[in-house]
């Protein structure tokens, strides 16, 4: 179940892809992970989360509210060293450079989680971006984009550190060699584990799928995912306090 993915600190060295649509945001996995770094790892991580489609304060605001118990404080982490963030303007022309300070940017914060305090060995870091789509459609043809994630994946991978990846899916159900087709096959190669919502007539009812990716090698208990074909899936309503999850076809409302 997803308590195991993302209410649990990730182990390192992971590759998580997310896919979601207009009517079923992925936004509260996001959050999920980054509270879950924040406050269960032992010592302390580190998060660096790389948006491309909101700012700063729209993921403070969500995890004031929706991260149990109390809130979380995002700016007070921020100056704790324990999370970082860099707003990214999708649109900027020279696209060669927009992606080289995306990788300088996950470097830097790599290389500096890599220095803890103590002398405890440091948890796993996490990065976030959220979203590919974003560069996808700013112009950066699949392929190149594809190839960007793949060193992106190499640098986290240098440092144990776990990657999850966000796409937009609305335009996935067409099984055509459209430009986020061929970038979704490509990311997919690349999963340990696909994450993908869908909704449940509603935007505040739907359903999370649960694949294991092509590249997990690890056991596959370790992160109660289905067999190498198959996947499992959870239903989840979102409340004040972020989302309930049900077992499929067992949640009030659902049934």
């Amino acid at each position: 179940m997803t308590s195991m993915l993302l209410q649990s600190p990730l182990p390192g060295d992971l590759m998580v892809l997310i896919t979601d649509t207009l009517e079923s945001e992925a936004t509260m996995l996001l959050t999920t992970a980054i509270t879950t770094n924040i406050r269960k790892t032992q010592p302390a991580s580190t998060t660096l989360l790389l948006a491309l489609a909101h700012p700063f304060n729209h993921y403070a605001s969500i995890l004031k509210k929706n991260a149990s118990p109390n809130g979380l404080q995002l700016q007070n982490e921020k100056e704790k060293g324990s999370f970082s963030f860099l707003e990214i303007d999708p649109t900027a022309s020279d696209k060669q450079q927009l992606l080289d300070s995306i990788f300088r940017a996950t470097l830097d914060f790599l290389a500096a989680s890599a220095k803890p305090d103590s002398t405890a060995a440091p948890s796993p870091p996490l990065v976030i971006l959220d979203d590919v789509s974003a560069l996808l459609w700013s112009g950066i043809d699949a392929l190149r984009l594809a190839r960007f994630v793949g060193t992106l994946r190499g640098l986290c991978s240098e440092y144990q550190s776990s990657l999850i990846i966000l796409q937009h899916g609305d335009d996935l159900a067409a099984l055509d060699n459209s430009e986020d087709n061929v970038l979704f096959r490509r990311l997919l190669q690349r999963a340990d584990v696909w994450l993908n919502t869908a909704s449940l007539s509603s935007q505040t009812r739907g359903e999370l799928s649960i694949h294991r990716g092509p590249a997990l090698v690890l056991p596959i208990d370790k992160f109660d995912v289905g067999e190498r074909h198959a996947a499992t899936a959870v239903q989840y309503k979102l409340e004040d306090q972020g989302p309930a999850w049900f077992n499929k076809g067992l949640g009030r409302g659902f049934i």
